[in-house]
C-alpha cells in the first residue's frame, strides 16, 4: 500500500511534508486551508482502478502516513532515475489505455484530450455516490469499535470501519452561472473613439469580434490589415455597442461617415457619433429656457473670455444645458447672458430599457425587445395589465427606475484631475520600467504626513514598536521560502523618488514625441510618394502628347491678297464696335451725372433751408428771456404802472 500511495501522491510531497506536523499542534486557518488542498489533490490523484482499496480511509491518516514517509529517499529515488526512462505512473497510464501515436502531427489518434480523464472522475464519483452498502458495511456500521480498546486497528479494520461513510451520496453543488465577459481593458485616452449604436433588429452577441471589424473595415473602406493596424475595435455587450479608437484624424473622420454594415448577406443600420475628443471637458448649466437653440445658446455664452467654448447644446426639453469647454478643468462659474451661473461637472445618467427591463442600454438599441418585462417591477408577466408595485433597480426605494427622484440616477463623477493624472504617470513609469514598483512613492497613509523638506514625518509608532515581524502565508510556508521579510517591504520614499518620477514622465513624454515625429515624417513621405507618382503621369501624358502625330500642312498656299482683305475687314468691324462702346458709355456716363448733379442740387437746398431754421432758431433762442416768470412779472408791473398814469 505504502509502494502505490507513494508513487500516487509523489507530486503532493511538497504541502503534506509541510503541513503534516503543524497539524497535531493545531493549524492556522491558512494551514487548515493547505489541509484541505493536500486532501483534494490526494483524492484527484488516485487512479480509476487504484482508488477502491482505498475507499474507506480517512484522508487524516493517508496524509499522516505520507508524512512519515522519509522524503529523503523519495528525492534520491527520483534522483537516480535516468533522464529518459519513464516513471511508474506514465507506464501505468499507458499500460491502461493503449493509444496510437502519429508522429507526423506529434498527437495521440483517437483520444478525445484532457476530457476524457475528467469524464471518467466524475462517472466514479457518480458510481460511489449511488453504490449500495454491503452486509459487511452494514455489520461493520452497527458495532463499532469501542474507543476504550486498547488493541490498534490495522488498514483492512479501518477500511471496513469508515467505508460506509465513503458510500454515502454526496452532495450535488448548485449549477453553475453561465460565463461572464470579462471587462475590457481601456482604450487610450490620446485617440479619437467612434461609437456605433446600432438600430433593432442587430444582435452584437451574436456575432464574433472578428466579423465585426471586418464588417467594419469592410465599410470604411479600408483593408483588413490596415484597418488593423491602426484601428481598436471594442463591443459594449450589455449596452450593445461598438466602439472604435483611433489616434488618425483621417480614420476618425472615415469611421465616423460609417452608417450600414453587413454581416453575411443581411445590411444593419447603424448610428455614428464621436466621443469628446480629447483635450475637452463638458460641464452643465440650469436655468436656461427650455427649447433654446444652439447658435442662440452660443450667443448668451459669447461673454466668457476666461474659457475656450466648443460647443454647446440643450438636455433634451429640460432647463439644463451641456457645454463642451478646451482644456482638462470645468469653470467654477460661467456668465450666461449678463449673469455668472454654476457650473457643474457633466454627469451621465444610467440608461433604462423599457423593452426587457435590462440597465446599460435604451429601448431603441434592445437586442431582445420581446422579453415582457415589466417596467416597473422589473418582473416578467404575461397580463400586461397586471397590478404592481414599482420598485427602483438601482435603489431599491419604491419608484420608478432610473426616475427624477433616484438617488442612483447618475452615474459617479470621475475623479479629480490631479488624481487621475498621478494614476497615468505611475502606469506609464511601470510600463516604462517594470523591474520598478508600480509608484515611487508609497501611498500617504493617515498615520504619516510630509515635512517641508520632503522627508516623513510618523505620528503614530504602533508598527514601528512591533519591530520588523512579517507572517509567513501558507503559500510561502509550502514553498519553505527562506528570504527576509524585510526583502517584501517596500523601500522607504526617498528624496531621489520625485526626480525620478519626473525623470520618468519626461522620457515618456520624449517618446510621445518621438513617436510622433516619427509618424509626421512617414505621413510626409507617403504625400511625396504620392505627388511624385502625380507628376510621373503627367510627364508621361506629355510625352504622348508630343510623340503624337501632328496635324498636315496645308496643301495649298495662302494668298496674301485674301490676307488683307481679312485684315481690312476686322479693322473696319472692331471701329464700328469700339464706336458704339464709345456711344453707349457715353450716355451712361451723362446720365450718371446729370443724376449726380440733380441729387446735390437737392442736398444743398435742404442744407440751406436747415441753415436759416438753425439761425431762426438762434435767433428766437437769444431773444428769449433767461427767467420768464420774473419777465412776466416785470412785464405786469410795468403795465399797471402805465394804466395808473392814463
Amino acid at each position: 500500500m505504502e509502494t502505490t500511495l507513494l508513487s500516487t501522491l509523489t507530486p503532493l510531497r511538497p504541502f503534506a511534508a509541510t503541513a503534516a506536523p503543524r497539524r497535531r499542534n493545531g493549524a492556522s486557518p491558512a494551514l487548515r486551508s493547505l489541509d484541505a488542498f493536500v486532501r483534494a489533490g490526494a483524492i484527484l490523484a488516485l487512479s480509476a482502478e487504484g482508488l477502491q482499496p482505498y475507499v474507506g480511509i480517512r484522508s487524516e491518516d493517508i496524509l499522516t502516513e505520507f508524512s512519515e514517509l522519509p522524503v529523503h529517499d523519495m528525492d534520491s529515488q527520483h534522483a537516480n532515475t535516468a533522464p529518459g526512462a519513464p516513471s511508474a505512473e506514465i507506464e501505468m497510464t499507458d499500460s491502461e489505455s493503449p493509444l496510437p501515436f502519429d508522429s507526423t502531427s506529434g498527437r495521440t489518434l483517437d483520444a478525445l484530450g484532457p476530457w476524457r480523464e475528467v469524464i471518467s472522475r466524475r462517472k466514479l464519483k457518480k458510481n460511489i455516490a449511488d453504490a449500495v452498502p454491503t452486509p459487511l458495511t452494514q455489520q461493520s456500521t452497527s458495532s463499532p469499535p469501542s474507543k476504550s480498546s486498547s488493541v490498534p486497528e490495522t488498514s483492512h479494520q479501518r477500511q471496513q470501519t469508515h467505508q460506509s461513510t465513503s458510500q454515502l451520496p454526496l452532495e450535488r453543488s448548485k449549477p453553475r452561472k453561465p460565463p461572464v465577459r470579462r471587462p475590457t481593458p481601456p482604450l487610450p485616452e490620446d485617440h479619437y473613439k467612434v461609437i456605433y449604436r446600432p438600430r433593432t433588429g442587430l444582435k452584437l452577441s451574436s456575432w464574433t469580434d472578428e466579423k465585426i471589424s471586418e464588417g467594419i473595415a469592410r465599410a470604411s473602406g479600408y483593408a483588413f490589415r490596415e484597418f488593423c493596424a491602426n484601428v481598436i475595435t471594442q463591443t459594449q455587450w450589455r449596452q450593445n455597442l461598438i466602439i472604435t479608437s483611433t489616434g488618425d484624424e483621417d480614420y476618425a473622420l472615415k469611421l465616423a461617415e460609417v452608417t450600414s454594415i453587413q454581416f453575411g448577406t443581411t445590411t444593419y443600420e447603424i448610428t455614428p457619433y464621436i466621443k469628446p475628443v480629447p483635450g475637452t471637458v463638458r460641464g452643465v448649466v440650469h436655468g436656461v429656457t427650455p427649447g433654446t437653440t444652439e447658435e442662440r445658446l452660443l450667443e448668451l455664452l459669447a461673454a466668457n473670455d476666461n474659457c475656450t467654448i466648443l460647443h454647446a447644446r440643450m438636455l433634451g426639453r429640460s432647463s439644463s444645458a451641456v457645454i463642451t469647454f478646451e482644456g482638462p478643468h470645468v469653470p467654477f462659474y460661467v456668465k450666461v447672458a449678463s449673469s455668472f451661473t454654476r457650473c457643474r461637472p457633466y454627469r451621465k445618467s444610467v440608461q433604462l430599457c423599457k423593452a426587457c427591463g435590462n440597465i446599460g442600454h435604451r429601448q431603441d438599441v434592445c437586442p431582445n425587445p420581446d422579453t415582457g418585462v415589466c417596467n416597473k417591477c422589473a418582473k416578467q408577466h404575461v397580463d400586461p395589465n397586471h397590478q404592481c408595485e414599482s420598485t427602483c433597480q438601482l435603489c431599491g426605494l419604491p419608484h420608478e427606475t432610473a426616475s427624477r427622484e433616484c438617488r442612483n440616477k447618475l452615474k459617479p463623477a470621475p475623479p479629480p484631475l490631479h488624481i487621475r493624472e498621478r494614476s497615468q504617470s505611475r502606469q506609464k513609469g511601470c510600463a516604462h520600467n517594470p523591474s520598478e514598483p508600480s509608484s515611487s512613492m508609497p501611498p500617504r497613509s493617515r498615520s504619516e504626513s510630509y515635512t517641508p523638506s520632503g522627508e516623513p514625518n510618523k505620528r503614530g509608532t504602533s508598527t514601528e514598536r512591533k519591530g520588523d515581524q512579517q507572517k509567513l502565508s501558507w503559500a510561502e510556508v509550502a514553498a519553505d521560502a527562506t528570504h527576509s521579510p524585510t526583502q517584501c517591504k517596500n523601500a522607504a520614499p526617498t528624496s531621489s523618488s520625485r526626480y525620478e518620477d519626473e525623470i520618468t514622465t519626461l522620457r515618456r513624454q520624449n517618446e510621445d514625441l518621438k513617436r510622433q515625429l516619427e509618424e509626421q515624417e512617414r505621413r510626409a513621405q507617403m504625400r511625396e510618394a504620392n505627388l511624385e507618382r502625380k507628376l510621373d503621369a503627367l510627364m508621361q501624358q506629355i510625352e504622348q502628347q508630343q510623340k503624337a502625330p501632328t496635324a498636315s500642312p496645308l496643301k495649298h498656299a495662302v494668298n496674301p491678297d485674301a490676307l488683307k482683305t481679312l485684315e481690312t475687314g476686322f479693322e473696319a468691324r472692331l471701329e464700328t464696335a469700339m464706336e458704339a462702346m464709345m456711344t453707349k458709355v457715353t450716355a451712361i456716363v451723362q446720365t450718371v451725372v446729370q443724376s449726380l448733379k440733380l441729387e446735390i442740387a437737392q442736398m444743398g437746398e435742404g442744407l440751406s433751408q436747415r441753415v436759416v431754421t438753425l439761425e431762426r432758431e438762434k435767433e428766437h433762442a437769444r431773444k428769449k428771456p433767461k427767467y420768464p416768470a420774473r419777465e412776466a412779472q416785470i412785464q405786469e408791473t410795468l403795465g399797471s404802472q402805465n394804466g395808473g398814469e392814463k
